[in-house]
């Protein structure tokens, strides 16, 4: 009735548990977390929930600025508030928050609102890629186009090299799905 599965890196688990869910099967991981519960996978999937639903807000918070990118806690609060003032998602309210900030004569807010806008491009531009590749094709260009592979990669690490194994096993994943 019971039995034990050991795995000696975080990113085998996912194939268990993937198989584990898809059979109703309960399960419970000791001295460590669910693949699904690593930082490294909680990013990609939120940034592939704003490219399919821009208007998720908890995805829009999650990414806005990770990698780093120049949009600190007061621009996301900024463009929150405007949000909730106008009923709006994030994702709506960034373009208000762009178009005043364009005609403001103070530096400071155009390069906010510069950063703001290359950030929508990218989710924008990734979106519209999601149409032309395969899931795979896609996971992995919007990996390296985020700039999560390269972070990771940067900081040579052995929690890094995890890291970026966990991606990548993700990655095989989307592409079994689809195969599937």
């Amino acid at each position: 009735n019971e039995v034990v599965v050991l795995y000696r890196t975080n990113n085998q688990s996912a194939v268990m548990e993937s198989a584990l869910r898809k059979r109703a099967i309960p399960y419970r991981i000791y001295k460590g977390s669910s693949f699904y519960d690593h930082k490294e996978i909680k990013d990609v999937l939120a940034y592939i929930r704003l490219v399919i639903n821009p208007k998720d807000d908890e995805a829009f918070k999650r990414v806005v600025n990770y990698p780093a990118r120049g949009i600190g806690d007061t621009t996301v609060g900024r463009i929150a508030e405007l949000a909730k003032e106008r009923g709006q998602s994030m994702w709506e309210a960034v373009d208000t928050l762009v178009a005043e900030a364009a005609t403001l004569g103070d530096a400071m807010q155009r390069t906010i609102a510069r950063k703001v806008t290359e950030f929508v491009n990218l989710i924008r531009s990734l979106g519209e890629a999601r149409n032309d590749k395969t899931l795979y094709d896609f996971g992995l260009e919007l990996a390296s186009r985020t700039g999560i592979l390269a972070l990771y990669r940067q900081e040579n690490t052995p929690e890094s090299a995890s890291a970026i194994d966990n991606i990548e096993e993700l990655l095989n994943s989307m592409q079994l799905f689809r195969e599937q």
